[in-house]
Formats: C-alpha cells, sequence, structure tokens
C-alpha cells in the first residue's frame, strides 16, 4: 500500500473505523463414494476476524442424503470479559436391533457464557434445548420425539502446557 494512502498530509498515519472481515482459519475436509451408501464426505471450516473477537465454526459430515447428515455452526463473540457462543447441531446415528433399521437424530441449539475468574480458572454457563428423534426405518412406527432444555454450570481448571516437553 502506498504511503500517500496510509499518512495524512503532517505525516501521521490516519485511523479508520475497524471493520469486522472475517478470513478462513482452517478448512479441511475429505469425499468419497461406497457403492453401497452413496456419496460420503466431511468438510470443517474455522473463520475469525483480524483482532479474533469473531469465530465462526462449521463442521458437515455427508452421508447419503442431508436427513442423514451430520451438521454443527458455532459463533463466537469473544470482544468482552464475558464470552458468548451460540450455535445449533444436527447429528445422526443408525443403529440395528436385529430386527430392523433405527434412526436416532439428535438436533438443538445451544447458548453458551464464559467468565474467566484468574488466568487458570472460568465459568461456563450452558443452555441446551436438545432435541432426540428415534424412526423405525423398516417398520411404519411413529417417530418417538422427546425434547428438553438442559442448562449447565461448570467450574473449569485449566493449565494445560501445549507441546512437547523434553527433559
Amino acid at each position: 500500500i502506498p504511503e500517500v494512502n496510509l499518512k495524512d498530509e503532517f505525516g501521521n498515519y490516519k485511523s479508520r473505523k475497524y471493520k469486522i472481515k472475517f478470513s478462513p482459519d482452517l478448512v479441511t475436509g475429505a469425499a468419497g463414494y461406497n457403492t453401497f451408501f452413496g456419496f460420503q464426505g466431511y468438510t470443517s471450516f474455522a473463520f475469525s476476524d483480524l483482532l479474533g473477537d469473531h469465530q465462526i465454526f462449521l463442521n458437515a459430515s455427508l452421508w447419503t442424503d442431508l436427513r442423514n447428515s451430520n451438521f454443527a455452526l458455532v459463533y463466537y463473540y469473544l470482544k468482552r470479559r464475558i464470552n458468548y457462543g451460540m450455535g445449533g447441531f444436527h447429528l445422526v446415528y443408525l443403529l440395528s436391533d436385529g430386527f430392523s433399521i433405527l434412526r436416532y437424530r439428535n438436533y438443538g441449539i445451544n447458548f453458551t457464557a464464559s467468565y474467566p475468574t484468574s488466568r487458570f480458572d472460568r465459568l461456563d454457563l450452558l443452555f441446551i434445548w436438545y432435541n432426540v428423534s428415534l424412526e423405525y426405518l423398516d417398520f411404519n412406527t411413529p417417530t418417538e420425539t422427546v425434547s428438553a432444555i438442559l442448562p449447565e454450570l461448570q467450574y473449569v481448571h485449566d493449565n494445560v502446557l501445549w507441546g512437547t516437553r523434553w527433559g
């Protein structure tokens, strides 16, 4: 960038209002085809702004169609002392009880607030609206569904040293 665009007529740097612009931090995935199950694949994305105040995470795992696939999307707001997060998820498990094929669908939304009390300690408050759906795929049986709101309060002590220690 030419210095003329960065400085004013007195040689001082121009100040500009910060604009949130997301950039990818992580992009990974894989895809494949199975002759029995069809197309399969997963992908993970992580985005954040320049200051790290806003983060978005997206995970998707495709398995034959959208109804059988796994998805999770989470947004974190980390600008203040209390960190907030919210997101949604859809997870599927296909099982067999020996007589029929069952599909468990777990889906819902969550809200998180995290308050650090020291360098290594924090309090986390979580609310999850959790839904479980049981479907029999072989029989014409009605779908069973259960919904619940799950609150959690956690005290977390974390003093992990990342990396390898030698000697």
